[in-house]
């Protein structure tokens, strides 16, 4: 209200202004157009334990249970949650919009939470390698015995799209497989040094060619991190060792190196020719292909069911199916 005076006597004008509760006309909705478009917003949920929320533990569990879906001639089982997700991408691939709308916001927010989620693993992993590097070369500049890290400083990538990835042991176990690993390496140059000298198995069947002892330590080299691998030079002179053993004293060593490693091979046992191998160890990486590109199921694999593609890869490497 305004209050206006004339020659004694007052009239009171109701003067409408601009500001709280009268928006400019430029600023105001248009008809037709909702004021608050975004909707109510939903309260934030309580500081509450989820077993004190029975009907969100209830949504957890229905979310978690196993569904069976049909993708194409082919029939998985999956949780509910995931059916919904793919029910929703679905729908959005055949033009329905409002999936599309959907399925964007979760891709975003799923592709937000994962570049937080590696940043924030780079951050942690590259200060680990930084610290831990700089203690190592702080103990061999001292002539100090390094301290026993897991993982190895050595051991941890630092990947931008990936996040940080450990390619060593990360802890007492994986450390024990890894020098497993190591030694087995080092019987198998053994074994090659025993199947150059050999012209025949065991049981007689001939060596037309090399021995897969030698390929099989390459595999395995490369399972192993950088810093533990041979390097072409070491394994060379260690065979050229082994091989100026006395057959004798070649035998007994490479026997007694299989029972520390707890495998079951007989003195004076001599690998495979090295193609037979080769072609096994081919038709392994094209298996395991095929499972991680989805034209081969595993499941129907175990159970004997042969679809089309697994019968074409097994008679490409001349798998027989029996």
């Amino acid at each position: 209200m305004a209050t206006i005076r004339k020659r004694g006597t007052t009239w009171q004008v109701q003067v409408r202004r601009q500001g709280y509760k009268r928006p400019p006309k430029h600023s105001r909705p248009q008809p037709g157009q909702s004021g608050n478009p975004k909707g109510r917003p939903r309260g934030a949920p309580p500081d509450l334990w989820l077993s004190e929320q029975p009907a969100l533990e209830a949504v957890l569990k229905i979310a978690a249970k196993p569904v069976t879906i049909r993708e194409g001639d082919r029939f998985t089982q999956v949780s509910m949650r995931e059916a919904m997700v793919q029910a929703i991408f679905t729908a959005g691939a055949k033009g329905n919009t409002r999936s599309q709308g959907l399925a964007m916001d979760l891709m975003w927010t799923a592709d937000q939470m994962k570049a937080r989620e590696i940043i924030a693993g780079n951050d942690y992993w590259a200060r680990y390698k930084e610290e831990n590097s700089a203690e190592l070369a702080d103990a061999a500049a001292k002539g100090r015995s390094a301290p026993h890290l897991l993982p190895h400083p050595d051991d941890i990538v630092i990947d931008g799209q990936k996040g940080p990835q450990i390619i060593g042991p990360f802890d007492e176990d994986s450390e024990a497989r890894a020098k497993e690993t190591i030694a087995l390496c080092e019987t198998l140059l053994m074994q090659d040094a025993l199947d150059l000298r050999s012209t025949q198995d065991l049981d007689g069947t001939p060596l037309t060619e090399p021995g897969s002892a030698l390929l099989m330590f390459h595999v395995l080299q490369h399972t192993l991190p950088p810093r533990l691998r041979l390097s072409e030079t070491e394994a060379l002179l260690r065979s050229m060792k082994y091989e100026d053993w006395p057959k004798r004293r070649r035998l007994k060593a490479l026997h007694q190196a299989w029972q520390k490693l707890g495998k079951p091979v007989r003195r004076g046992t001599v690998f495979p020719n090295h193609s037979i191998v080769a072609g096994k160890l081919v038709f392994l990486v094209d298996l395991i292909a095929a499972f991680n590109s989805g034209a081969i199921n595993p499941d129907a694999l175990a159970a004997r069911q042969f679809e089309d593609a697994a019968l074409d890869l097994f008679d490409k490497h001349g798998v027989k199916v029996g």
